[in-house]
């Protein structure tokens, strides 16, 4: 075992190597030790699972021995499980039927077996009878992890599992469905155990954890009127400060144990080094991944003397490639070119990390690829204002590694290019040349036997030279055809926009005649070629920010496409911040339902700040 997880999540087993979170663990723990239902929330990368996991579940465990947690986790939808034992409810029964308790109680019989089979399948069935069977003490903590993950599914699931849900956690009343076998029970309560009819009108000791992504939480709004408290108490786990960082990076690695490394010792220089890279210079909090990724590759690195000091810290930069290298290196062969351009084009623009919707990536990689993408955490997965799935790097600290990685790779590309493309203009020059010195042999020997009939008579002499001057004007028109040929192909090409072709094509009219003004053209066309690049440059970069929502920005780069002069597209950037701001102004209304003031403030400034971009 490993003292530091990396990018997975603490388990229980690791809950001697979790450090950092005793305040978080402490009053977590308190709200699920006395309310019903708790909201766990905050940004991907913070540590939610494991703080349930290494932190939370631990401590009350050792706080009431008949606390029972059932981790239960849907996983993103997958179009292709259409079968029902992939749907949430499905998922939900089967987590709990695995647990010890359930397991036991689940052929013992009780007076529900005969009265209420017919309702075996419900949420509220499965704990009732498990009550009712012996386990009546037990308190039952549902930990749902990544529930934002329960929103997938389709809409008909996501209403299956929460109808069904909703009829377990309600307090003081039980299902509607009841009244259909309740006047069976009444009539033969002679012959039911009298225990168990007692039970069967307490309440289920069952209490409910959700663990979401902060910026998911809207979807909530969807279980309001079956689940209407569901926000109503919940905690935000906020990321590590320098103080909470200090104590992971040091505790975990002076710990005896069955590890696969020697415990070893942090000095305070290299720990400061840590700190400085995570907080750049301490002006940001900490990712808990990030710092696990970090630690874990000086632990693998090992050290001779135990002791780590701060020349000792390998280049983060070198950490976050390797991590990127063998993520990459999971995925197929064949597909790892497509995975890499993905990755390093198109998710990365000037120099920051975009998120792109599902469809657009399926455009550049493969399904297998992006979930192999996904499950190694190099790209996040994000369900999008449009109802779909957006994808990111998981991180911001992976975007300079990368994009160096990038630089190089087409860097050798362009110089490929280079070579590839001026060796087939040397094949093309020596086909051309052997072409020329063909005719001009043919023109030649019809000179020479011209001449060669002259020396039969002086009075053929002026004949011969005739021939001669005909040789000549004969290769001169060859010549001003290919230079014609070329120069209409070259102004073809350019009113095609292509101007690229046409700047080669005038180069190669120059090899038949050098005419000055030619080169005029070859720099209209790389003038043209500059605002054409520059003009497809922003148009791409703009429809991919407004795809994620980054609206400024978007609006911000067509309005510099504009400027190019390339094109007027005045018309299409009115009808981008018209959609723009819809979309704005209705998040501003939702945000105001959730009284969620800094994005109210931020979608505010977002909305006065589309309004002013002139072009």
């Amino acid at each position: 075992m490993k003292r530091y997880p990396g990018l997975s999540p603490f388990t229980i087993d690791q809950k001697d190597l979790f450090f950092g979170r005793d305040n978080d663990i402490k009053e977590l723990s308190k709200l699920i030790f006395i309310e019903r239902k708790v909201l766990l929330y905050s940004k991907s990368g913070y540590g939610k699972t494991s703080l349930l996991n290494a932190g939370v579940i631990p401590y009350l465990k050792k706080e009431n021995p008949n606390f029972e947690f059932i981790s239960i986790r849907f996983t993103s939808y997958n179009k292709e499980n259409t079968e029902y034992k992939f749907s949430p409810n499905a998922i939900f029964l089967q987590n709990i039927s695995k647990h010890t308790d359930f397991e036991k109680t689940a052929d013992k019989q009780t007076f529900l077996d005969t009265f209420a089979q017919k309702y075996s399948h419900t949420h509220w069935f499965k704990f009732k009878k498990n009550q009712l069977a012996g386990n009546k003490h037990k308190n039952y903590i549902l930990v749902f992890d990544q529930f934002e993950e329960l929103f997938s599914y389709p809409k008909p699931q996501i209403e299956e599992f929460y109808h069904s849900f909703a009829d377990l956690i309600k307090t003081g009343r039980q299902p509607l469905f009841v009244n259909e076998f309740k006047s069976d029970i009444l009539k033969n309560k002679k012959q039911i155990d009298e225990t168990q009819l007692e039970l069967f009108y307490d309440d289920i000791n069952v209490q409910c954890v959700f663990s979401m992504r902060s910026d998911r939480l809207s979807e909530l709004n969807k279980l309001a009127d079956k689940i209407s408290d569901i926000q109503k108490v919940f905690y935000e786990l906020k990321p590590l400060n320098a103080e909470q960082a200090r104590f992971a990076i040091k505790e975990p690695a002076q710990r005896e144990g069955d590890f696969e490394s020697p415990k070893f010792t942090f000095t305070e220089a290299a720990i400061d080094k840590i700190l400085k890279f995570l907080t750049n210079n301490y002006k940001q909090s900490i990712e808990s991944t990030q710092l696990q990724i970090v630690c874990q590759r000086i632990e693998e690195r090992g050290d001779d003397d135990g002791i780590i000091n701060d020349f000792e810290v390998p280049d983060f930069k070198d950490i976050f490639i390797d991590f990127y290298n063998s993520a990459i290196d999971k995925i197929n062969d064949d597909d790892i070119s497509a995975a890499r351009k993905f990755v390093e084009d198109q998710l990365i623009i000037e120099g920051r990390r975009i998120s792109l919707d599902e469809i657009m990536c399926k455009r550049y990689i493969k399904d297998e690829t992006l979930k192999t993408l996904v499950e190694s955490r190099l790209l996040r997965a994000e369900r999008n204002s449009m109802e779909g799935i957006s994808y990111e790097l998981s991180h911001d600290t992976l975007v300079p590694p990368i994009k160096e990685i990038a630089d190089k790779r087409r860097e050798k590309e362009a110089r490929e290019l280079r070579e590839k493309e001026e060796k087939e203009r040397l094949q093309e020059l020596m086909e051309e040349r052997k072409r020329q010195r063909k005719i001009i042999a043919i023109v030649s020997i019809a000179a020479i036997l011209s001449i060669t009939f002259g020396i039969f008579g002086f009075w053929q002499k002026s004949i011969a030279q005739k021939n001669e001057e005909k040789a000549k004007n004969l290769l001169k028109d060859l010549k001003k055809e290919q230079f014609d040929k070329n120069i209409n192909k070259a102004h073809d090409l350019q009113q095609k926009a292509q101007y690229k072709q046409a700047k080669e094509a005038y180069k190669q009219a120059l090899e038949f005649i050098n005419n000055p003004a030619i080169n005029d053209s070859i720099q209209h066309c790389e003038t043209l070629l500059s605002y054409q690049v520059d003009f497809e440059n922003y148009i791409q970069q703009a429809d991919s920010l407004f795809l994620n929502k980054h609206y400024l920005q978007a609006i911000s780069s067509y309005a510099k496409a504009q400027k190019t002069g390339y094109k007027d597209i005045k018309n299409i950037i009115e009808e981008k911040k018209k959609n723009a701001l819809f979309i704005l102004e209705k998040d501003l209304r939702d945000y105001k339902n959730l009284n969620l003031s800094n994005l109210i403030s931020e979608t505010t400034n977002k909305i006065d700040s589309i309004h002013l971009i002139k072009y």
